[in-house]
């Protein structure tokens, strides 16, 4: 297991750039929002290997597609048009 924090961000995000080879827009968006949740829930985010993964847990993959700027101009108007609430942090209590 590995824990990435804020102080991370930066390379992620660099590392992000280099690895999607400029397919996915500037990652200078993604490194803003990731610090911004960083500094909001003032924790850090546990990277872990498949095999520490329970046979039988639950998982999700997250990951987005294309120019993260689409979605500031096009989703992100229309979700706080539509419903506010949308946009309201969901609670988070990390399972130890």
């Amino acid at each position: 297991m590995r824990e990435i924090q804020l102080s991370d961000a930066y390379a992620i995000a660099l590392g992000a750039g280099i690895l999607g080879t400029g397919g996915g827009g500037n990652t200078y968006l993604g490194r803003i929002w990731l610090e911004t949740e960083f500094k909001a829930r003032n924790i850090s985010c546990r990277v872990i290997e498949v095999d520490e993964v329970d046979d039988n847990a639950v998982v999700c993959a997250v990951g987005t597609m294309g120019a993260p700027t689409v979605g500031v101009e096009k989703i992100l108007p229309y979700l706080v048009h539509q419903e506010s609430y949308f946009l309201t942090p969901a609670p988070f209590s990390p399972q130890e």
